[in-house]
């Protein structure tokens, strides 16, 4: 509380209440058209029909994430190929039988110009 020996003294001036003649012209005058108001129903579908909007872009959205995440792990995927048959060691392959035999040069190199293409279509 203040000290017993401080007073101000203050006007306290009550507001003007808006009249309803006064409120009229002042949203007239900003051009918005008088429009009455919804009912219950109106905006409950109005509600709804932002709900399935929301969703659908909500969804498109995730589609354009996991799409963007695949096209990413594909190019790791291709470089990390090209890295492999680039290292100039020793490639194998499995063949039709299931057994693992060792590619040729001309393989490799066919390999290599394959793995080229793939990078360059999935690291766009």
């Amino acid at each position: 509380p203040p000290p017993a020996n401080a007073r101000e003294e203050t006007t306290v001036r009550p507001r003007k209440p808006a009249t309803a003649a006064t409120a009229a012209p002042a949203a007239a005058d900003k051009g918005a058209p008088a429009t009455k108001a919804k009912t219950y129903v109106e905006q409950e579908a109005d509600f709804k029909k932002r709900q399935v909007e929301a969703a659908k872009h909500e969804d498109e959205e995730k589609k354009k994430a996991a799409e963007a995440a695949a096209k990413k792990q594909n190019c790791e995927r291709a470089r990390a190929q090209l890295r492999s048959l680039q290292s100039g060691g020793r490639v194998t392959q499995t063949n039709a039988k299931g057994e693992r035999e060792f590619m040729s040069e001309a393989q490799i190199a066919q390999g290599i110009e394959s793995e080229k293409k793939s990078v360059d279509s999935w690291c766009k």
